[in-house]
C-alpha cells in the first residue's frame, strides 16, 4: 500500500504537467488501479483542505503573527501570506497609529500597488506582483535623494532621522530608497473626532489615504522596516488602473506635518509596534516620485532581487 510520502512525491513530480503526460506518469508510478484510486482520493482531500484555507479569512491576530514571522525570501511562506491577505481584506483591518488629528489603519491586501512595467523582458523567473521593488534611477538625475538635513528642516517641524537600513550612494546627506518589499495592504484614515463608537478598530468612516503599507526585506528574507508608498495608479471609476497619475496633488499624507509631497516613508521597524496609540514618525522620506518594478527570483528560488539592479 502506498504511503503518504509516496503520494506527496508523485504530486510534486507532476506539478505543471497536464493532460495525457500527467495521467501517464501517475499510471506508471501506480499501475495498480486500487493504488491510483487511493492517490486520487488523497489528492482530492488535499485540494479540499487547501481551498478551505484560502477561502477562510485569517483572524487579525494570526495575520499579524504571519507578517511578523514570515521569511519573505521563501516562496511558499510569501505566497501563503499573500493568499491570507487577499482573502482577509474585509475581515482584517489592522491598527497603524495616529497623529494629532487622525487615526490610521490598513486593510489587508497583497496587490494594492502595481509596477510601472507589468511584463518586463527578462530570462529569469518573475516573482508574483505582491512582491515588488523600488527603482529611483529613472526619476531623478542623482537617483532619488531622500530627506537631507536642509530638505527635512524645510518640510517638517522636526527633522526626520535617517535609517541605518538605507543604501549609501556615496553622499552622506543622500540615501536611496531602492529595496524589495512585500505588499501588506491599503492605508485608510479617519478623524479622531469622528469616531462613532468603540471597538477594534473603532467604528468610524474610514477614507482611502492613497498610500499602501509594505514590509521591506533583505536578501535572506528578514523584514527590516514598515514603509508607506504612494499609489500612482489609482483605481478609476470603471475599476481599471491603467493610467499613471501625473498631476500635482500626489503624495499628501492626511494629518502629517510634512508640508511637501512624498512617495516613500518609513513609519516603523515592525508590525508589532503598531496600535492606535502609536504616534507615527516619518523617516527615510523620498520627496520624489519613485518607479515600482517587478522582481525576479534567484536560480535557487529563495532570494528576490530587483530587476533594475
Amino acid at each position: 500500500m502506498p504511503s503518504e510520502q509516496d503520494f506527496t512525491t508523485l504530486s510534486e513530480s507532476v506539478r505543471g504537467v497536464w493532460g495525457h503526460g500527467r495521467l501517464d506518469t501517475i499510471t506508471k508510478r501506480f499501475p495498480n488501479h486500487k493504488d491510483r484510486s487511493q492517490y486520487f482520493g488523497w489528492l482530492d482531500k488535499k485540494l479540499t483542505e487547501q481551498l478551505k484555507r484560502t477561502n477562510t479569512p485569517v483572524p487579525r491576530k494570526q495575520l499579524i503573527e504571519m507578517i511578523n514571522n514570515v521569511n519573505y525570501a521563501d516562496k511558499r511562506q510569501s505566497d501563503e501570506l499573500a493568499g491570507a491577505m487577499s482573502h482577509s481584506q474585509w475581515a482584517a483591518s489592522i491598527a497603524v497609529g495616529r497623529s494629532k488629528t487622525q487615526l490610521y489603519r490598513f486593510v489587508a491586501g497583497a496587490y494594492e500597488l502595481r509596477p510601472d512595467d507589468l511584463s518586463p523582458i527578462t530570462d529569469s523567473q518573475l516573482a508574483p506582483e505582491h512582491i515588488l521593488g523600488i527603482n529611483c534611477s529613472n526619476v531623478h538625475p542623482r537617483g532619488c535623494p531622500m530627506s537631507t538635513r536642509e530638505a527635512a528642516e524645510a518640510a517638517v517641524s522636526e527633522e526626520p532621522t535617517q535609517s541605518g537600513e538605507s543604501d549609501d550612494d556615496g553622499d552622506d546627506d543622500v540615501a536611496r530608497p531602492e529595496f524589495t518589499f512585500q505588499q501588506l495592504g491599503r492605508l485608510e484614515f479617519t478623524s479622531a473626532e469622528d469616531v462613532l463608537g468603540g471597538g477594534d478598530p473603532p467604528i468610524a468612516f474610514w477614507v482611502d489615504s492613497g498610500f499602501a503599507l509594505v514590509e521591506r526585506f533583505n536578501d535572506i528574507g528578514q523584514g527590516c522596516g514598515l514603509y508607506i508608498i504612494y499609489d500612482f495608479y489609482p483605481t478609476a471609476i470603471d475599476g481599471e488602473r491603467e493610467a499613471k497619475y501625473s498631476g500635482e496633488n500626489w503624495g499628501q499624507w492626511p494629518g502629517c506635518p510634512i508640508k511637501q509631497p512624498f512617495s516613500v516613508a518609513r513609519i516603523a521597524d515592525s508590525i508589532k509596534e503598531l496600535h492606535f496609540g502609536y504616534e507615527l514618525k516619518f523617516t527615510d522620506i523620498a520627496y520624489h516620485p519613485v518607479e515600482l518594478v517587478r522582481v525576479v527570483r534567484s536560480p535557487t528560488s529563495t532570494i528576490t532581487r530587483s530587476t533594475v539592479e
